[in-house]
């Protein structure tokens, strides 16, 4: 489930219960009216993106998978970032690559900015997040030469282009990335970059 906590009150209360959500942060709106979340089938495999009205309860599909989503909202609240994991069958096996996608937050056809490279991780359970003027996506991603304690910090361009790496390094793996209002400041699971 989502819940909402008044930080003056400490008074906790219920935004939305879904037994088959995913583990995955949700996203709000720019408004607060709507929350978008990722439902999971595990039978019929299928992984969709919901966006629910929060005073009607009504509900609409906004994209769908067979690979395990994760999503973040831009700072303007138009757009949805979609990565999407690597899913393999009973056999282990998979042609599926990890990508990055970004869709329109009112739904429509997603358009890919980066697909990697298989076996590639990035997030390590946390998605991406957006710079705050809206023009980036910041993401982390495990380099295949490096011990599993280091992550290097990525960026690529909203509007599509190549990746960049601004030279950041973290140990241990990084996990819901957001950026401080300031724009200056990157917090991962309560680590300072």
């Amino acid at each position: 489930g989502c819940y909402q906590i008044d930080i003056k009150t400490g008074n906790v209360t219920p935004v939305l219960n879904d037994d088959n959500m995913g583990p995955q942060p949700t996203e709000r709106s720019q408004d607060g009216k709507t929350i978008f979340y990722v439902r999971q089938d595990h039978k019929a495999k299928i992984y969709q993106i919901f966006a629910q009205d929060l005073e009607s309860g009504t509900e609409k599909e906004i994209y769908r998978s067979d690979g395990d989503l994760y999503i973040s909202i831009s700072p303007d609240g138009r757009w949805l970032s979609v990565y999407s994991r690597v899913m393999t069958n009973v056999l282990g096996m998979s042609d599926k690559k990890p990508r990055l996608n970004i869709i329109p937050s009112a739904g429509g056809e997603p358009r890919e900015l980066y697909r990697f490279e298989e076996g590639i991780d990035i997030g390590a359970g946390g998605g991406d997040t957006w710079t705050v003027d809206g023009k980036y996506i910041l993401y982390t991603m495990k380099s295949p030469e490096k011990e599993i304690e280091k992550w290097d910090l990525y960026r690529i361009p909203a509007n599509g282009g190549t990746p960049e790496k601004p030279g950041m390094e973290m140990g241990g793996f990084a996990m819901n990335l957001s950026v401080h209002p300031d724009g200056r400041q990157i917090r991962s699971e309560g680590r300072r970059v």
